[in-house]
């Protein structure tokens, strides 16, 4: 019986930050763009093993998981590489030095 003036004083109450709540982006922020950048390693980085890497895009620290791209020699972390490739299930980041 309650529930019809629970829901007319609610409308009430919240009508005011209709404007508020207009402004923010409804369709999320933009996928960014990260084949061809440097990141530097934050881990070492050896063939079959699944490393952390870090890049700044426009002020804002990223960190992605990488791993080599080729039979390179193991990475050491602070290492500066470059990103290629990007797995199918979009998760890992293949590199390869810089």
């Amino acid at each position: 019986m309650s529930i019809i003036p629970a829901l007319v004083s609610t409308k009430i109450v919240s009508n005011p930050f209709k404007g508020f709540f207009k402004h923010f982006n409804s369709h999320g922020d933009n996928a960014l763009e990260l084949l061809g950048r440097e990141a530097t390693l934050q881990t070492n980085l050896s063939n079959d093993k699944i490393g952390m890497a870090e890049m700044n895009i426009d002020g804002n620290p990223i960190k992605i998981y990488v791993k080599l791209l080729n039979n390179y020699e193991e990475l050491k972390s602070g290492s500066n590489v470059l990103i290629i490739n990007q797995s199918d299930d979009k998760k890992i980041y293949f590199v390869e030095p810089y």
